[in-house]
This record gives structure tokens, C-alpha cells and sequence, in this order.
């Protein structure tokens, strides 16, 4: 078989890509930068004795592109203290769900309980409320592009205070909330960041279809 030297190239760089991915770095996969208009929905699992225990949570959507598995390792996300002073957060409830079909949370797909405070740093005034950043690290969660998603971040967090998820202006205009019993869509983007990589299959789908391009190419002109 007769490869050209152009093709032969790409060859070796789609062998590359699929041999070097499990020492890839995470990067940023999906993300809705934080607004700073100093809003947020409230999301919370009340670790007071006799308290309210998970009387909040909130979730938004996201979908991956381009094409392929990705394994998500990482979330940031911004939020805010309300009705208190800022309090000690001493665990996350990281949750994935799949859509239901209808446009809201469906099935449960994963779900990561991390200890801490997610690197809770102090981000600055918004709206009169203390913001922070938070990086919770070690989910491993593998996900499809091409399908929605729901993703729910709830703080152990002893009430009063509350804790709020901050918005975004970027996204679909839609979040969910469930709130003491009452559930419904609401129309916002909410502040996070997904990082992680794209698996070895991911890298050398995108190869092929480079070389695919490559190969129309050259029959147009040569």
C-alpha cells in the first residue's frame, strides 16, 4: 500500500495520541464562568442534630463536545454564604444524574461523598454576599459527549448559615431545584468548571477523522 508522506504523518501522530493519552493532563472539558452579580440557589444538607438534613440541592446541565468517552476528574464552582455568617462546610455530595427525558434530572449515573471543604477560598464581595471558589478533586466519573447531563453539589454545611451554587451567564438558561419538598426548573446557568481527559478510544476517533479530512483533501487536489 502506497501512503503519501502527508498521510503517513498524521499515521504516526493518531499512534501517538493513542499510545501518550493516559499521561495527558486534565484540562477543562466544560465550563460556565461565575457572573459576579452576587446570586445563588440555595443547595445544602443541613449536619445540625434535629436539623433540616438535605433540605436543598441544585443542579444544572451540561453536554461534552466533540465526540467520545471523557473521564471527568474534577469539578470548580463558585458559591455563597446567605441568612448567616459564613460557616464550616465539612463535606461535599458531588451527584451525576442522567436527564430524564423531559428536560430535568432523571436516574442517578454517579455519586461522590469528598471530605473538607472542596479548598473553599475567599473569592470577594458580590452583591453584599461573600463568594468563595471551591475544587473538588478525585471523581473519576466517566461521561458521554453528545448526551445531557446533570450535575448536583451539596455542602454539609450546620444551619444557619445557608450556602448558595452562584450563577452564570453562560449555559441554556435552565437549572433544577429541589427546595424543602418544592421542585421546578429555574431559568439561570449556575457557576461551575468540568476538568478531566478524553479516553485513548476518544483521541484516536478525533485522529481518524482528521486523517479522513486529510484524505478528501488530497483527492481534491492531487
Amino acid at each position: 500500500m502506497n501512503f503519501g508522506r502527508g498521510k503517513v504523518i498524521l499515521l504516526a501522530a493518531v499512534f501517538a495520541l493513542a499510545v501518550s493519552a493516559p499521561a495527558f493532563a486534565d484540562s477543562v472539558i466544560y465550563s460556565q464562568s461565575f457572573n459576579q452579580s452576587g446570586d445563588a440557589y440555595a443547595s445544602q444538607n443541613d449536619t445540625n442534630n434535629n436539623g433540616y438534613g438535605n433540605f436543598a440541592t441544585t443542579y444544572d446541565n451540561w453536554n461534552i463536545s466533540p465526540g467520545g468517552l471523557y473521564t471527568v476528574n474534577e469539578v470548580q464552582f463558585t458559591g455563597e454564604y446567605f441568612n448567616g455568617s459564613p460557616g464550616t462546610i465539612t463535606g461535599w455530595t458531588v451527584n451525576v444524574y442522567f436527564d430524564s427525558g423531559t428536560g430535568t434530572p432523571g436516574t442517578l449515573q454517579h455519586t461522590a461523598h469528598i471530605s473538607g471543604n472542596g479548598g473553599e477560598t475567599f473569592l470577594g464581595t458580590f452583591g453584599g454576599f461573600q463568594t468563595y471558589t471551591y475544587d473538588i478533586k478525585g471523581l473519576g466519573f466517566q461521561e458521554l459527549s453528545g448526551i445531557p447531563y446533570w450535575i448536583s453539589l451539596v455542602p454539609d454545611l450546620g444551619f444557619p448559615p445557608q450556602w448558595g451554587w452562584s450563577t452564570s451567564n453562560q449555559g441554556d438558561g435552565k437549572a433544577y431545584q429541589d427546595y424543602f419538598n418544592q421542585h421546578g426548573l429555574i431559568n439561570t446557568d449556575l457557576a461551575f468548571t468540568l476538568i478531566g481527559t478524553p479516553e485513548p478510544g476518544t483521541l484516536v476517533l478525533l485522529g481518524t477523522g482528521v486523517l479522513g479530512l486529510a484524505g478528501a483533501i488530497r483527492r481534491k487536489l492531487f
